[in-house]
């Protein structure tokens, strides 16, 4: 998961860097023209061409030869095999003429050699042949510019470029210096200036392999060395735990042939897999100024066909810019396109500095030199891609001393360090990745003579940066926030950028019902949450961390029964009360209850009474009692007015009338208490 969202980051970054780097090409300008190419069929190169006008016809030329390569897909072993063919084509076509063979590159289509010019001209017919050029002689392009570039806060992370390999061509190594020894791990000398087998390696010879190969006479390669990878305390190198593999290409002169060179190259490419090779470093140059990439020698030379090779096998190649003090062009091997060109700046201020030309000509005065300030004898233009610390260095000198150097050769082993530091952060990133994160975080200095600004390295927030761990709860270079976790949703995405605004989220608070980022890493929640269960038996209300909380409560409440009364509410739910009386004491009526409508008084026609003595068969009729007939109060009794009284019903009331008492020997009968007296 953190090696995923690591290559969020960086794929984010990259993207953000693509933008910047076209920006750049608009601000810094196209690359001007510079001499034509040579003639259609001429395959001479200029400066050949120029050498052999004012040579004898006798006279050996020292040369480079470039031949033809099919652009064919293949493995390495089948490259390797048909640039062993072309070269056996070409040179068994040379076997009589007046040529010594020099350099014969495994990797590379060419050779080097010694020719007169009817070989040369032998040469210029050949098909084979795609350009045969002079060979250009190479000069060492000769702080603490640690803090400026960053590299003391990267080392003190524990990235100290531990697990990269840098190849070092240059005037070769103290190999016993107690500061580099225990960082060199392989040694080669590819060091000749004159034909036969003798040369300017250690042991006298023209190629040199092993132990004391490398054995520096001049100091120039034992300095730049040191710039990367001294372990001294006091003097403490770019990146002290890179490995360094020394080609010795430059004589106790500091001089050398570009077919050294293109031979160590080839070496390089021949051994990278060996010693883990990831950065190459060139702190040389032929002092020329060249602003077109795209012609000789900066194309199509076996040196610029070498470093692209060594591109596409991800090796970086960095190269002084020279110190001539151009303005309109850099030197070569700088202008190949595929290789890193750096130039300087002051790593400290000066009042004032004067440089001059190794033969004591005045070059050029920097007045003030204050620190990050362009130098003013580097070589600059179109074509330079960086800057880095050039004057004063203090580093690592011959017979394990100090040396104090200055000049676009401590500049690219500068550069070339912090790419070991990269590296060691993030093993997998291409040679144009790294020259995009060292210019990343990286502040602009302007050449004040022809207006141009370039990218000065910093690499402490780049490693920072790739180092940067999402998810741990802190906020650390390169992220915008770091909320403790790789999930998007919370305004802090899977790589800890800010979600957009107006983003979904979830603000935490359940009582929101809209929760959308602000673009500053803030969810916003908005909308309240209604909680209504609508039920009288809870209190309702809504809690953030939860959400709805229904509260049980002991209000009264109706349980929809209206047979019930005294409804009360319990855990929740409406308990039923005591149920209802329905009595309506109405025999008239049949008394019920219904849940729906509560007591219920239906009509009946059961027997009633009327409360009327004097009716007999009431009957009970729309819930009423409905008397009956009139009862008959007839005692037959002639004593007794009859009658009906409706409380007590029938009364005979004594009268005082006539009567007969049926005894025909009295007369005058008459009723008292109701009887016939």
């Amino acid at each position: 998961m953190r090696l995923a969202n690591k290559q969020k980051k960086i794929v984010a970054a990259l993207h953000h860097l693509a933008v910047v780097g076209v920006v750049g090409l608009i601000v810094f300008g196209t690359y001007t023209a510079a001499a034509g190419p040579m003639g259609r069929f001429d395959r001479r190169a200029q400066a050949l061409r120029a050498r052999l006008a004012t040579a004898a016809s006798t006279d050996e030329v020292q040369i480079t030869v470039v031949l033809r390569e099919p652009k064919v897909r293949g493995s390495r072993a089948e490259r390797r095999g048909r640039v062993w063919a072309k070269q056996n084509s070409t040179l068994a076509r040379l076997k009589h003429s007046k040529f010594t063979l020099k350099n014969r590159y495994r990797w590379l289509s060419g050779f080097s050699g010694w020719a007169d010019a009817e070989t040369i001209a032998m040469l210029n017919a050949d098909p084979n042949v795609l350009r045969v050029d002079v060979d250009r002689v190479a000069y060492m392009a000769a702080s603490e510019g640690t803090a400026l570039v960053g590299a003391d806060a990267v080392q003190a992370l524990g990235v100290t470029g531990s697990g990269v390999a840098i190849a070092m061509l240059d005037t070769g190594i103290d190999s016993d210096h107690p500061n580099l020894s225990s960082s060199l791990v392989a040694e080669a000398c590819f060091c000749d200036d004159q034909p036969g087998p003798s040369g300017c390696c250690p042991d006298g010879s023209d190629a040199q392999t092993g132990p004391g190969s490398a054995e520096d006479d001049q100091g120039h390669g034992t300095g730049t060395a040191g710039v990367i990878v001294s372990s001294s305390g006091s003097h403490l190198g770019i990146a002290p735990g890179a490995d360094i593999v020394a080609l010795k290409i430059l004589d106790a002169n500091g001089t050398g042939l570009f077919s050294d060179i293109a031979d160590a190259l080839d070496w390089v490419i021949d051994n990278h897999e060996t010693y883990g090779i990831k950065v190459v470093n060139l702190s040389l140059s032929d002092g020329g100024q060249y602003n077109n990439a795209a012609a000789s020698p900066c194309s199509g030379s076996n040196t610029a066909n070498a470093i692209a090779d060594l591109k596409t096998l991800g090796i970086s190649v960095y190269t002084a810019s020279g110190n001539e003090g151009h303005d309109s062009g850099i030197s070569f091997p700088a202008c190949v396109p595929d290789a890193i060109s750096v130039g300087g700046v002051y790593d400290a201020s000066f009042p004032t500095v004067n440089w001059s030309t190794p033969s004591g000509t005045s070059l050029c005065t920097d007045t003030p030199a204050p620190v990050d300030s362009f130098v003013c004898h580097s070589n600059s233009g179109a074509l330079l891609d960086l800057l880095a610390p050039d004057y004063l260095t203090s580093t690592t000198g011959m017979g394990g001393g100090t040396a104090h150097f200055g000049g676009t050769s401590i500049a690219s082993p500068y550069a070339a360090g912090q790419a070991a530091l990269l590296l060691e952060a993030v093993p997998t990133l291409t040679p144009d990745e790294i020259v995009s994160w060292l210019k990343f975080f990286a502040p602009q200095v302007t050449n004040p003579d022809n207006g141009l600004s370039f990218s000065r390295t910093r690499v402490d927030i780049a490693v920072q940066f790739l180092l940067a761990v999402c998810g741990n709860g802190t906020v650390e270079v390169g992220e915008d926030c770091d909320d403790g976790n790789t999930v998007s949703g919370d305004c802090c995405d899977s790589a800890c950028f800010f979600e957009t605004s107006g983003s979904s989220c979830d603000d935490v608070d359940m009582c929101t019902t809209t929760d959308t980022c602000d673009g500053a890493g803030m969810c916003v929640g908005s909308g309240a949450l209604s909680c209504d269960d609508l039920n009288a038996c809870t209190n309702d209300s809504c809690i953030p961390a939860t959400g709805c909380d229904f509260a049980p409560n002991t209000a009264a409440c109706d349980d929809s029964n209206a047979c019930t009364s005294g409804d009360i509410c319990s855990a929740g739910s409406c308990v039923p009360g005591a149920p209802i009386v329905c009595d309506d004491t109405n025999l008239c009526t049949n008394d019920s209850c219904i849940p729906a409508t509560g007591c219920d008084f239906a009509p009946n026609t059961a027997a009633c009474d009327d409360s009327d003595a004097c009716t007999n068969g009431d009957i009970c009729a729309a819930g009423s009692c409905v008397p009956g007939a009139p009862i008959v109060c007839d005692d037959t009794n002639l004593c007794t007015n009859d009658s009906c009284i409706p409380a007590t019903g029938c009364d005979f009331a004594p009268n005082t009338a006539a009567c007969d008492d049926s005894d025909a020997c009295t007369n005058g009968d008459i009723c008292a208490a109701g009887s016939c007296v």
